[in-house]
């Protein structure tokens, strides 16, 4: 019995520090040092919440835009689901999945020889915005011909926001944020975030 008030009082305080303090310490953390992450890294417009710069949305942008590597993804209600991709590599419907995106990506760019693997292949999550900056970069050519944006000005704004993988010295964007700086300097009143 003598033992139960010592083990009572050591379950009340680690629920104390572990349950509450430490997590709202954290909390209080992300907010001081890095607000943006901490509430979502939410992409807005005049005030209305379009999404998160973290999760890629399905590309039904049109020509105007950069497109995201294939996604599972869909939007039921207003709200962006995410839906798991993970085939193994023996799987007819990844392989199916990967001439379709393929045969889009060479009708689209016919005059490259070079296709990223991510853009004819969904992330496990189905929600990554990130490209490699090759990717980007072969698509400059059909968003500057459709924006009537100068090729340089592009190359230009795509080095911007051009981000690098650590130790493995792979080159990225963010897609969603490249197309929200495309529609700073230059909207295009589609409807569509």
């Amino acid at each position: 019995m003598r033992h139960i008030w010592p083990s009572f009082c050591l379950l009340a305080v680690f629920t104390l520090l572990c349950g509450f303090a430490y997590p709202l310490a954290m909390i209080q953390f992300g907010q001081t040092f890095f607000p943006d992450q901490a509430n979502g890294s939410v992409m807005e417009r005049d005030g209305q919440v379009l999404g998160s710069y973290l999760l890629s949305f399905p590309s039904d942008k049109g020509e105007n835009y950069f497109h995201s590597r294939p996604s599972n993804a869909v939007i039921d209600n207003g709200v962006l689901v995410g839906l798991a991709s993970n085939y193994a590599q023996t799987n007819s419907e990844l392989a199916e999945s990967h001439k379709t995106a393929s045969g889009i990506w060479k009708e689209q760019y016919p005059n490259t020889d070079l296709m990223p693997t991510e853009m004819t292949f969904a992330s496990a999550s189905g929600l990554d915005p990130n490209i490699s900056y090759d990717a980007a970069m072969i698509q400059a050519i059909r968003v500057s011909e459709n924006r009537k944006i100068p090729i340089d000005d592009l190359y230009i704004i795509i080095d911007q926001y051009r981000k690098q993988v650590p130790l493995l010295k792979l080159d990225y964007v963010n897609v969603n944020r490249l197309n929200r700086a495309l529609d700073q300097i230059q909207p295009i009143d589609d409807g569509k975030p």
